[in-house]
């Protein structure tokens, strides 16, 4: 059994480990195929070239083109579907596609290679034959040569014929392939949480995500429209008394009260922070990451109408959507600024005649706590990335300390699963700061509480 391995260039051809693929494979010099037959948005509009689409564009680029699920409306679960599941299992896929052909495949096809195979092992109700057949189609139908086309009708075909077995051989694959995520995350959280725990959050981050909002008006209230409305739903079991978990398959703007503001779609560990924060009313409060906005809104509402929150990003593009936010929920105590939180003269001069009551810190960090909502972040970790979240991380606390009050309260916080961002920084950040003091801190940890992960310390 050969190892799983990233596509990349050779300067041999290898064996063929499925004949039959490899026959159908066109020579390496036919690999160089225009830009115009990669997948483009204007080839068609069927569900599977949009996803190739959205594919290629993560592949390439790291990014995934979400706005395009607005072109086709009627296929946006399925779509949203098969990006998101090829992106939570590459590392599987790839082994799989390892052992159907032992040369890489030109970029071109990989995305409809990734996608079919991803419909053949996981979607249970999409029948091999569709899987393979619609796939090949929309590829041929974006334009990807006929030599290509070929190719990927006999690679799918293999593995819609041997897919069962792949399927078992999965349980004696390395963790790391098996559950899909890379190594030097596997071996971190094992060294950090232990060995089942760390795999339990593996099988966690590759779990489906859950719709989950939070009502704005009293939860029985909003549970009697949602009931209503045909809406399955249930308590979340981490915040029964304010969050609940959507069960049936609906867009967020088709449910109740959307525009009225009535809800926010956020996870209940996004409460934590804020809860410890304990902001009440009359309290002059400084959010200063807010966008999008999801902890801004909870203390807006908590310490309405008397208090009032400050909401800061750095970036425009953040705020504006913050903004578009509040707007939606009728939120009028908020108000919004532009602000590095990271400068000290920034905040110096901001907070020349203003000291706040209480300060969220909800640091920008590497986001290892919500890969099950979005797995594109298990691909982007890098140590590199890390260091330079932390170094952020402690100019923001450092500098937003010189805004609290004196008696006053504030909590740092992250959606990170790494001890460097979150215990360890605190702890420094505290070596160099004596005058502040560690009030409490808690970790959430996903596998436990069917929430995202978490950090938040109240100092």
């Amino acid at each position: 059994m050969r190892s799983s391995r990233r596509f990349r260039a050779r300067e041999s051809t290898p064996p063929c480990a499925r004949p039959e693929v490899c026959r159908s494979m066109p020579p390496a010099a036919s690999f160089e195929v225009p830009a115009s037959a990669m997948p483009t948005q204007a080839h068609s509009t069927t569900e599977r070239t949009r996803a190739a689409v959205m594919i290629a564009e993560w592949l390439r680029a790291g990014r995934i083109p979400w706005f395009l699920l607005n072109e086709v409306p009627s296929s946006r679960q399925f779509v949203t579907e098969t990006v998101s599941g090829v992106i939570r299992w590459r590392r599987w896929l790839e082994h799989i596609l390892s052992r159907i052909a032992a040369r890489p495949p030109p970029q071109s096809v990989l995305p409809y290679l990734l996608l079919g195979i991803y419909q053949i092992m996981v979607m249970d109700d999409v029948p091999v034959y569709a899987a393979v057949n619609e796939t090949v189609k929309s590829a041929r139908e974006s334009g990807i040569p006929a030599p290509l086309a070929r190719f990927l009708n006999a690679a799918l075909r293999t593995a819609g014929a041997e897919a069962q077995s792949f399927k078992a051989e999965r349980v004696s694959l390395p963790a790391p392939i098996r559950e899909s995520h890379q190594d030097i995350m596997y071996r971190r959280w094992t060294e950090t949480y232990g060995q089942s725990a760390a795999l339990s959050l593996c099988v966690w981050n590759n779990s489906r995500p859950r719709v989950v909002l939070r009502p704005r008006i009293p939860l029985d209230e909003y549970s009697l429209m949602l009931k209503n409305n045909g809406v399955r739903f249930r308590p979340h079991r981490f915040d029964p008394a304010r969050f609940l978990v959507i069960e049936s398959p609906r867009p967020v703007r088709e449910l109740p009260g959307y525009s009225e503001g009535m809800f926010y779609v956020q996870d209940p560990a996004t409460a934590v922070p804020v809860d410890m924060l304990d902001p009440r009313p009359g309290h002059d409060i400084l959010d200063a990451c807010a966008a999008p906005g999801g902890k801004t809104a909870i203390m807006a509402d908590m310490v309405a109408p008397a208090g009032a929150v400050t909401a800061c990003d750095s970036s425009p593009a953040r705020l504006r959507r913050l903004a578009v936010n509040l707007q939606r929920l009728r939120i009028s105590n908020v108000s919004v600024t532009q602000l590095d939180a990271a400068d000290p003269a920034a905040i110096s001069r901001f907070c020349r005649s203003r000291l706040f009551d209480r300060i969220l810190l909800d640091a920008p960090c590497t986001g290892t706590g919500v890969i099950r909502r979005r797995p594109d972040i298990k691909w982007r970790f890098t140590t590199e990335r890390l260091d330079k979240a932390v170094r952020l991380q402690a100019m923001l606390l450092a500098s937003l300390s010189a805004a609290l009050k004196p008696g006053g309260r504030l909590v740092y916080s992250t959606c990170s699963m790494e001890p460097e961002e979150n215990e360890q920084l605190v702890r420094n950040f505290l070596a160099g700061h004596p005058w502040m003091k560690m009030v409490s801190e808690k970790r959430i940890f996903p596998p436990e509480t069917e929430t995202d992960g978490a950090y938040a310390a109240v100092l």
